[in-house]
This record gives C-alpha cells, structure tokens and sequence, in this order.
C-alpha cells in the first residue's frame, strides 16, 4: 500500500521503459529474473516504488528516490543490464550493439516525468495501475498479477 501523496517530495518520478521489440514478451516469461533484478538493484542503490505494472514489453513505474538523490539512470541502467544477463541476446541486434556488449533487449531510452505535487503522483500512479487494462489484459486493475 503506498504512502498518501502528501508525503512524496520532489524525489518522485514516473518511468516507462519498454522492450526493443513491441512484440516480446520476456518481461512476463522472465518476471522471476525481472524481480531478482530489481531486488539486487535495490540492495545496492535504494529507492521506494510506489506504483509498478509490468506488461509484456513495457512497464510503468513511479519511484520515490531518497532526499537529495537523482540518481534514478544509474538505477535504471542496473536494473535492466541485470535482468538481460538473465537472457541470451537478441537476434536483431545491430554491429554497434554487439560491439558494445549489448544483448538489444531494451529500448535504449525511456520516458521519464519528474512528479510535481500531490495531484500529479495521484494522476500517475493511476495511470501505472489502470495500464494492464488500457492495453486490453483485464478488466480491473485488481485483476493484473504484475502490479502493485
């Protein structure tokens, strides 16, 4: 359950990240070494989640980092480089991202909106639990197993 919204600062931030393929369903065939990731990550920089729904390719998530931290890439970078040395790599992957050591199983962006008051962590951590159902995977947010 989270916290009310009056007490998430100006450390609160929604992320979306996806997979590089729409199509891939790895982030629910592999949930297990998802969770292993983000447990690890967290072990090692933390952080609260306070919404999460995880979705075949795409996840939406909102995070409330310590004070005076931003530091919410090195956290991401981590916890998607762990969970993808849990799967081999990608067979589209380009030259540069074998060059690189990447195995091209995430997008290498993602969307982030930093949350400004109450009303916007509301409106976002809505939008998190109400996604299984905008993507058509049930009826009610309840009724996803892969969120908060």
């Amino acid at each position: 359950m989270r916290d009310s919204p009056s007490s998430h600062g100006p450390n609160s931030y929604f992320f979306t990240l996806r997979l590089a393929r729409r199509d891939d369903d790895a982030l629910l065939r592999h949930i297990t070494a998802l969770r292993q990731a983000m447990r690890e990550t967290l072990a090692r920089k933390p952080f609260r989640i306070d919404a999460i729904a995880i979705l075949p390719d795409v996840l939406h998530t909102v995070w409330t980092l310590p004070p005076n931290d931003t530091d919410y890439g090195n956290r991401i970078g981590m916890w998607k480089g762990r969970f993808s040395r849990h799967l081999p790599p990608a067979p589209h992957r380009s030259l540069r991202q074998i060059k690189r050591g990447e195995k091209g199983i995430w997008q290498r962006r993602f969307w982030e909106h930093r949350i400004r008051d109450p009303a916007d962590f509301e409106r976002h951590c809505s939008l998190v639990h109400l996604s299984p159902v905008h993507a058509g995977y049930c009826d009610r947010p309840e009724a996803w197993p892969y969120s908060s």
